[in-house]
């Protein structure tokens, strides 16, 4: 596929499609938003720029019952470098919560974990 189609591909599918890279090898809590697609704002109402500009945005929307749940699958992917599936509550711009479905699957460098791309 095209570089131009992925693109395409990327902003009309019905999924928030995103990719993450951690500032430090193997650091889930360095992470920063590389690129997260249009549809997080139908979803959240938080735009993709948000995201881009506060790195902890969406560990800040996670419902705080499921925060320990999700950190602790992030950091058993980045250490053992196996996809996995997440499930857990965001809040929405209006204070709504929703669940969602995450599946995540690392980028590795040589032995490392670097990031991750999720849908």
């Amino acid at each position: 596929m095209a570089e131009g189609s992925q693109a395409i591909f990327l902003e009309i599918i019905n999924d928030i499609f995103y990719v993450v890279s951690f500032e430090r090898q193997g650091d889930p809590s360095s992470a920063k938003v590389v690129h997260i697609n249009a549809k997080v704002k139908d979803i959240t109402g938080f735009s993709p720029e948000d995201f881009k500009e506060d790195p902890a945005l969406w560990m800040k929307i996670v419902h705080p019952a499921d925060v320990p749940k999700v950190l602790k699958q992030t950091l058993a992917l980045a250490r053992s470098g196996k996809p996995t599936v997440r499930e857990y509550r965001i809040r929405t711009v209006k204070g709504n919560y929703l669940w969602v479905e995450d599946r995540i699957v690392p980028m590795v460098v040589g032995n490392e974990v670097v990031g991750f791309v999720g849908v």
